[in-house]
């Protein structure tokens, strides 16, 4: 997930943002991403020839069950009939954990506190 999102942020991909750079940036639009604007059920992550999407539900009708047995669909670059993440389970949990995250670090950072750290409030997002 992490490299499929670097690979496909537009700034990120042409060079204009070094990635290392901007982690609190990339970090937080990370959590946008896979924690609110990401369908998991219907879209599909590749991360072969500089990554890309795929539609998760015509693919699925092409071959065998891994590919709607799981919320979440990561094409293998070796092995592109094969799903990643098929034996993943609970990723609702950890889509929520995301959405959380991102909440609780717009909020921190539009409260403008500089006494705390900007990273222990999504360390501590699930706790609150």
């Amino acid at each position: 997930m992490v490299i499929s999102f670097l690979q496909r942020h537009p700034a990120v991909s042409s060079g204009a943002l070094q990635a290392h750079e901007h982690l609190g940036q990339m970090l937080h639009e990370l959590l946008i991403l896979y924690g609110s604007e990401f369908d998991f059920k219907t879209v599909g992550i590749s991360i072969q020839n500089g990554g890309s999407y795929f539609d998760r539900l015509e693919y699925r009708s092409l071959l065998d069950h891994q590919w709607h047995s799981t919320r979440i669909a990561v094409r293998d670059p070796l092995f592109p009939s094969k799903n990643l993440s098929r034996s993943s389970y609970r990723i609702g949990d950890i889509v929520d954990v995301f959405r959380e995250a991102q909440g609780a670090l717009q909020e921190r950072l539009e409260a403008e506190v500089e006494e705390s750290s900007i990273l222990g409030v999504v360390i501590n997002a699930k706790a609150n």
